[in-house]
């Protein structure tokens, strides 16, 4: 393979990390562990660091923008000031926290968390950041008062909070005192977010293994071309399907959410993954080429799970898009 293809696709991957950090304004932030992974069951896949396809550990670091989904099972996440997560079955979600300076001269930091709840149901309780702590779903965003309680979404989108300690500091658009009902397996497999993400990590770990094959090849060897090859079409791929699950979530948080903070930085985010995207879809289209040169058949995709009809993640999604039941 030339110079040229590979430099496609090393910018590819490189745009697509790249996306939620100077994007976002916290590219700092990200460099520093905030959480660590200390339960779960069942099916999890994480985004750590922008990047799908790792295996979940317990004791994992996770970072800001990092995402969460489970799958018939449940995590917990224990930040660095005691804040604890309860992560539900079937539940997609992405932690925030960024650093601010405060005072005239700007010289005192404090930290601004936020938990984006996606599908299904988060318990929380809050450490000593507190009242610096903010709940957010697609339509509605809540601050919290030194809490604990259970944020959950109902299969037909609607937010829904409830306090065991504490209460909300504010509350904008529409927040429903109560709990949901927890979101059955088959109906989260045909939210086209969900899906994405578990097929996206899918083809991330396709990629990994790829990666490690092609460098275990023996250099020269009629092996090395072919392995390599593969290993940048999976590379492509894992960085284009990346893109558009970026483009799915920020799309739906920048047109849907009533806080202005959550839209810009979103809004931000889709910008840069569309560049990402685009620029992905050009280093895919090259390695394919290079399969064909090769005469190497184009690898079927991974397939996450059975349920669910297979989405295309490209198109702009709607908020009933996203809250689809099956039919």
């Amino acid at each position: 393979m030339s110079a040229y293809k590979k430099l496609w696709i090393i910018v590819a991957i490189l745009i697509v990390c790249l996306v939620a950090g100077p994007a976002a304004g916290i590219a700092k932030a990200a460099s520093q562990p905030i959480a660590k992974l200390t339960e779960f069951t069942g099916d999890l896949i994480v985004r750590s660091q922008r990047a799908w396809g790792k295996t979940p550990q317990i004791g994992m670091s996770l970072f800001s923008d990092d995402q969460i989904a489970t799958r018939e099972g449940e995590a917990t996440v224990v930040f660095d000031d005691g804040s604890v997560l309860n992560i539900g079955r079937n539940t997609n979600a992405i932690i925030e926290q960024i650093e601010e300076k405060k005072g005239v001269e700007k010289k005192v930091s404090f930290f601004k968390r936020r938990f984006v709840l996606l599908l299904g149901k988060l318990g929380f309780k809050t450490g000593s950041l507190g009242s610096n702590t903010n709940l957010s779903t697609p339509t509605a965003v809540c601050g919290l008062r030194g809490t604990a309680g259970t944020l959950s979404l109902a299969e037909d989108g609607t937010p829904m909070i409830t306090f065991t300690e504490g209460g909300r500091s504010f509350t904008l658009g529409e927040l429903i005192d109560g709990v949901a009902e927890d979101v059955p397996t088959e109906t989260a497999s045909y939210n086209p977010l969900q899906w994405a993400s578990f097929a996206t990590n899918a083809v991330a770990a396709v990629a990994i293994q790829a990666g490690a094959q092609a460098a275990a090849a023996p250099a020269d060897s009629p092996e090395a071309a072919g392995a390599q090859a593969l290993a940048n079409y999976w590379a492509a791929r894992a960085a284009l399907d990346t893109a558009n699950l970026v483009k799915l979530i920020s799309k739906t948080l920048a047109d849907n959410n009533p806080d202005p903070t959550v839209v810009e930085k979103y809004t931000a985010q889709l910008a840069a993954a569309d560049a990402a995207a685009l620029l992905a879809q050009e280093a895919v289209a090259r390695t394919i080429e290079e399969l064909e040169r090769l005469e190497i058949p184009i690898p079927e995709d991974p397939a996450p799970f059975i349920l669910g009809p297979t989405f295309d993640v490209d198109p702009e999604p709607s908020l009933e898009d996203m809250t689809a039941s099956p039919a």
